[in-house]
Formats: C-alpha cells, sequence, structure tokens
C-alpha cells in the first residue's frame, strides 16, 4: 500500500508543477515576442542534452579525433545545413556513425 501512495505522490507533486501554468496560460495576455520565444525551448533541452552525449565519453571530455560522436556530430550540422531535411540528418549521421564503430576498426 505504501507503494501506491508514494507513486501517486510522485505523480502529483510532478503534474501538478507542469499543468498549473498551461491551465491559467488563456487568462494572461502574453507578448507576441514571449510565445514566440518559448519555440525555442525544445531545442534548447535537446541541443543540451546531444552536446552531453557528443562532448563527454565516461564523464570525460573527449574533444579528439579519436571520439567518433563528435565526428558524425560535425557530420551532422553540416548535412543538416546543406540538406535541411532531418530525414538525411539523422541517415548520414546514423549510417557514417554505424561505420567509424563496426566497419572501420575490423578493416584496419
Amino acid at each position: 500500500m505504501n507503494e501506491w501512495l508514494l507513486i501517486i505522490g510522485m505523480m502529483l507533486v510532478t503534474f501538478i508543477p507542469r499543468y498549473l501554468p498551461l491551465a491559467f496560460v488563456n487568462h494572461f495576455n502574453l507578448s507576441p515576442f514571449f510565445i514566440h520565444s518559448l519555440s525555442y525551448i525544445p531545442v534548447a533541452v535537446l541541443s543540451a542534452i546531444v552536446a552531453q552525449n557528443i562532448f563527454y565519453i565516461e564523464g570525460a571530455l573527449a574533444i579528439s579525433i579519436e571520439n567518433n560522436r563528435l565526428i558524425v556530430g560535425v557530420l551532422a550540422v553540416f548535412i543538416a545545413l546543406y540538406k535541411k531535411s532531418l530525414w538525411w540528418t539523422v541517415g548520414v549521421g546514423l549510417i557514417a556513425f554505424v561505420f567509424l564503430e563496426q566497419v572501420l576498426p575490423v578493416i584496419l
């Protein structure tokens, strides 16, 4: 029984702070600049998550040519800028990462 109370309590503690601002946002006049700036939040959060996985390996900063994640990340940025397509960016990045991690070590 205590586990269920803990789960329900954790659900309320995480749900209520996220729901309350959305429930009352229609009662306020928000500036167009503020609404537009909210569209950058997902990009900023995803960038922080991706950057952590690219630049840190096993808790240490890894900025070198041996870091395959960094090479693929730079390649993905160039593909994204050139093609402007999520599918091309993910596809080329995935193929390049598999090549660098699985195929290249076998060849060398």
